[in-house]
């Protein structure tokens, strides 16, 4: 059994973007997939789980740059963009180190992985991309 308590995707988490919660609950379901394994006590080795943390890291630099592009597109500007963006860049600098580690030491803590992931991604969606939403509702509609 895990040692770390499971985050599941909740509705509340919708921005209310189709192409953005979709990825969004899709992120999660990448998640779930690291929790169980976990759950599971499944070897953390390179060889079982190697596909899966680089499915994870490849899913989240696409959904960056989907969003990055969107924030483009609707003219997220000012200090509320600058603060999305350092979060991307904050959550690529935490995988690259623990991707790092994970090359040279052959395995990772998935623990500390699936937690700070699903922390990260509760934290982020529901302070930042909230935000993201707000303007984009705003920018399409003028609601």
């Amino acid at each position: 059994m895990s040692k770390v308590e499971h985050i599941p995707w909740d509705d509340s988490y919708r921005i209310g973007h189709p192409m953005i919660d979709k990825q969004h609950m899709h992120l999660f379901e990448l998640a779930d997939k690291l929790y169980n394994v976990l759950d599971a006590d499944i070897s953390c080795e390179a060889s079982h789980i190697e596909p899966l943390i680089q499915e994870c890291v490849e899913y989240v630099l696409f959904h960056f740059s989907n969003e990055e592009g969107l924030m483009d597109e609707v003219e997220f500007e000012g200090e509320s963009r600058k603060a999305h963006l350092q979060q991307h860049q904050e959550f690529n600098q935490y995988i690259s180190t623990l991707l790092g580690n994970f090359s040279t030491e052959k395995k990772i803590d998935l623990v500390q992985l699936y937690s700070f992931l699903a922390n990260w991604l509760v934290k982020h969606i529901t302070v930042e991309d909230k935000k993201l939403g707000e303007h984009i509702r705003m920018f399409l509609y003028g609601e």
